[in-house]
C-alpha cells in the first residue's frame, strides 16, 4: 500500500524566534542528533553497521526519524531526550501535532478615557501572530518492508524510514508586533509598526541543509491636512469693479462654474505625508555535513518618502514628492544602490 499527502497546521517556535545567537541554535540541533539517535536504537549504543562513528546501527545523522526531531526540539525549544520520538516520527507525531493558536488582538478604547477624547479622534494598538508547519509532500518509500522495518540502505547503512518527505518548513510571523494608529481632531495622523517574521526549512534529501531566513521591518507614517490654506504664489490682482449694466448683455464665454473656487480664488487645503521604512532581511543555508553558514539572499532597505499635495481648485491640485530609497544586500552578489527621485505632479480632474 502507497500512502501520500501533505500536511499544513497552525503551529509555534516562540521560544527560540527572539533568540539572535543562530550558531548555538544549530549546535544544539547538531547535539539532538546523537540524543534522538540513541533514543531511536533502544539504548543499543554499539554501531559495527553503522558508517557513522557514535552512531548507532540504523540511525546515522542524517536519518530521517533523527533529523526530524532532532530539528523541532533545537529550534522550538524543547528537550531531545524527553520529547516523544517514534521510528515513524511524521506518521505518529507530526501529523497528530495539535494546531497551535494563532492571534490578533486591536485595541481602540484609549481614545475614550477621560479628556484624550477631546484631543485624539481615534488610538488603536494591534498586535498579531501567525505561525504554521508544512510538510509540502510525503509519500512511502517504495524499499521500505514493513515486515523487515531493520532493512538498510546499500550506501549509508542507514533502516529504511517509512515516508520519504523532501523538507518540512516552519513559518511564523509578528505582524506586527506592535503596531500603533493614532488619528487627532485637527486632521493630523500618525502611525508606526514593527514585524518580526521568521522561516526555518530543513532540505531532508541527501545530507541535507537548513535555510533560515528572519526579517525585520519598521514602519513610520505621518499625515497633517491644513484646512484654507493660502499661498501669496497663487494670489491674483483684484479686479476693477466693472458697472454692471454694461456687461448686463454680455454672454458668458467657457464652461466653468460661476461661485466655483476656481474663479472666486479662494484657499484650498494642503496635505503633508512622510513615509519611512527600514526592512532587514537576511537567509543562511547551512551544510549539515560541514557546518558551513552561506548567506543565500538578503538585503537592508531604507525608504523616506515626504510628500506636499495642495488643491488649487475643486479639479486642480499640485503635489510636491521626493523618495529615496537605498539597498544594501547582505550577498557579495549584488551592490549596494541608491535611488531619489523628486518632482511635482499636476492633476486636473474633469
Amino acid at each position: 500500500m502507497t500512502d501520500f499527502g501533505q500536511f499544513n497546521t497552525s503551529y509555534s517556535a516562540l521560544n527560540t524566534l527572539f533568540d539572535k545567537d543562530l550558531q548555538g541554535l544549530f549546535d544544539q540541533f547538531e547535539d539532538n542528533k546523537l540524543i534522538v539517535a540513541r533514543r531511536l536504537s533502544d539504548g543499543d549504543h554499539e554501531n559495527p553497521d553503522s558508517s557513522y562513528a557514535g552512531y548507532p546501527k540504523g540511525y546515522g545523522p542524517f536519518h530521517q526519524n533523527v533529523l526530524l526531531p532532532a530539528f523541532i526540539a533545537a529550534y522550538t525549544g524543547q528537550d531531545a531526550s524527553t520529547m516523544k520520538i517514534t521510528r515513524n516520527f511524521l506518521g505518529d507525531v507530526v501529523i497528530k501535532t495539535i494546531p497551535r493558536p494563532n492571534w490578533r488582538m486591536t485595541y481602540s478604547g484609549l481614545s475614550k478615557l477621560g479628556n484624550l477624547s477631546d484631543i485624539f479622534q481615534n488610538i488603536s494598538i494591534t498586535h498579531g501572530y501567525q505561525g504554521k508547519m508544512v510538510v509540502n509532500s510525503f509519500d512511502t518509500d517504495r524499499q521500505y518492508d514493513a515486515a523487515d522495518p531493520t532493512k538498510q540502505k546499500e550506501t549509508n547503512l542507514d533502516y529504511y524510514a517509512r515516508f520519504e518527505i523532501p523538507d518540512i518548513q516552519i513559518d511564523e510571523q509578528f505582524s506586527p508586533l506592535l503596531g500603533i494608529d493614532v488619528r487627532l481632531k485637527n486632521s493630523m495622523s500618525f502611525k508606526t509598526e514593527y514585524k518580526k517574521s521568521r522561516q526555518l526549512r530543513l532540505e531532508l534529501i541527501g545530507t541535507g541543509r537548513l535555510h533560515e531566513s528572519k526579517g525585520e521591518e519598521f514602519t513610520v507614517n505621518f499625515g497633517y491636512t491644513l484646512k484654507d490654506a493660502k499661498l501669496s504664489l497663487f494670489k491674483t490682482k483684484k479686479k476693477k469693479k466693472e458697472d454692471p449694466k454694461k456687461d448686463k448683455n454680455k454672454p458668458i464665454i467657457g464652461g466653468g462654474r460661476q461661485g466655483s473656487r476656481a474663479s472666486q480664488n479662494t484657499p484650498g487645503d494642503m496635505t503633508f505625508s512622510f513615509d519611512m521604512s527600514v526592512k532587514d532581511e537576511v537567509t543562511n543555508i547551512r551544510e549539515l555535513v560541514t557546518g558551513l553558514v552561506e548567506p543565500n539572499r538578503g538585503a537592508r532597505r531604507v525608504s523616506i518618502a515626504p510628500a506636499v499635495q495642495y488643491q488649487l481648485s475643486d479639479q486642480l491640485s499640485l503635489r510636491f514628492f521626493l523618495d529615496y530609497n537605498k539597498n544594501t544586500p547582505k550577498t557579495s552578489q549584488g551592490f549596494p544602490t541608491t535611488n531619489i527621485r523628486s518632482g511635482v505632479t499636476v492633476r486636473f480632474s474633469l
